[in-house]
């Protein structure tokens, strides 16, 4: 038996997701949307990435 079989004869099988409404699917893709809160860290360090890179070019 090679590798590959090997592997694929122990890997689990997918579960297909369960069967849902118009309504039930809203719902889902509705509490997918909602944006992460802003990490004002990271907004800063591409920030000053940004004004780096145009002093660069600028020079």
């Amino acid at each position: 038996m090679d590798m590959s079989s090997l592997i694929a004869a122990n890997m689990p099988a997918k579960s297909t997701p369960p069967r849902m409404d118009a309504k039930a699917e809203d719902r889902y893709y509705a509490s997918q949307l909602e944006l992460p809160q802003p990490n004002f860290r990271v907004l800063g360090s591409i920030a000053m990435t940004a004004v780096a890179i145009l002093i660069v070019i600028g020079t």
